[in-house]
């Protein structure tokens, strides 16, 4: 089973995560996730034999509503027919509370799961491994995990963790960022839409390489996608092989974003961990940009997103129809980081 990750860095080579045991599936799912789950059933659903996208339930919800994830494979089964899915299930929960929740929604997998597997903090064992039958410790510090952090993947204690990483600034912050904030925005009103887009794709290239981000990059970027014809090349050049540089980029913009200018970047955010792959950090910003503004177009869209299932595929076909539409105007063309034109400001 091949795990297509991408590498967060263009000069980095692109490799494969490939798991070949049952052990390496309990070390990668909480890269796959963002966080380490509990009380969770975790999916990774498999489409020839490549992970087409990974869900946590949770346990409470799949055991009292074990339909639920039988139908929700059964929608993911519709939307990508005439190829045929398989899942991988994992239960998240200490020993006895797993083999409870096993006995609940067994009859709803049925005839989807290849393998089945319980976690319980350091160690795993079969679902249906006898009770006295010892778990196995998860492996630490395995090549799958090291090349699963060289792809750009990383993993939050929890998932509030993980959405405390995009906490906005508190109150002294947020004074001294406001006034940052003022200063960019002179500066950019200097700026042509070329010298924005080609800026914008040069502090892409810069993010993927690991370097540092400034407080000025970020407030920049962010009143940068405020622009049509940037957010535009934004979303024409986005795709799964750039998406973690963005990931990177954009979780710095949203940090430093104050309230009432945060609905946009967690968008943008949410849209490019989509392309990444990152299901829980796609989540939780719609999630929070849903409850700043329900009726924001890009929430909208992101509802598309969650309700239909939809593959991070499906994204470069949107963009093509735009553009044969009209609701994406022409611009200029992404070019390498090597080629960008010096911005306004050197950096």
């Amino acid at each position: 089973m091949t795990v297509p990750m991408k590498s967060p860095s263009p000069e980095r080579e692109r490799r494969p995560l490939v798991v070949r045991q049952p052990g390496d599936l309990v070390t990668l799912l909480p890269y796959l996730l963002g966080f380490e789950p509990a009380d969770s059933l975790v999916l990774l659903v498999l489409r020839d034999q490549e992970v087409h996208l990974t869900v946590r339930f949770d346990l409470a919800t799949a055991i009292d509503r074990p339909d639920t994830v039988g139908d929700f494979l059964i929608d993911v089964q519709g939307s990508v027919a005439p190829s045929a899915i398989r899942a991988c299930a994992v239960v998240y929960a200490p020993r006895p509370a797993a083999a409870a929740a096993w006995r609940a929604v067994a009859p709803a997998l049925a005839g989807w799961i290849d393998l089945a597997l319980s976690v319980d903090g350091r160690r795993w064992w079969p679902a249906d491994a006898p009770p006295g039958q010892p778990g196995r410790l998860k492996p630490r510090h395995s090549p799958l995990e090291a090349a699963a952090v060289w792809s750009g993947l990383s993993v939050a204690d929890s998932r509030q963790a993980l959405a405390d990483r995009l906490a906005a600034p508190v109150s002294e912050r947020e004074d001294e960022l406001l006034g940052l904030r003022l200063e960019a925005m002179a500066e950019l009103a200097e700026w042509s839409g070329a010298a924005a887009v080609d800026w914008l794709n040069a502090l892409v290239a810069r993010t993927g390489q690991g370097q540092p981000l400034s407080d000025q990059d970020c407030l920049r970027a962010g009143l940068l996608i405020e622009q049509a014809e940037v957010r535009d090349q934004l979303w024409r050049g986005l795709d799964v092989d750039g998406a973690p540089a963005q990931v990177r980029l954009w979780s710095e913009v949203v940090r430093r974003c104050v309230a009432g200018q945060r609905v946009l970047p967690l968008c943008v955010l949410a849209i490019v961990a989509w392309q990444a792959g990152q299901g829980a950090l796609l989540s939780i910003c719609h999630e929070q940009a849903a409850a700043l503004d329900p009726g924001f177009p890009l929430v909208g869209l992101l509802d598309t997103i969650r309700d239909q299932r939809l593959p991070p595929a499906s994204w470069r076909r949107s963009i093509q129809a735009a553009e044969r539409s009209g609701l994406i105007q022409p611009g200029p063309p992404n070019r390498p980081a090597g080629e960008v034109d010096p911005a306004p400001e050197q950096f």
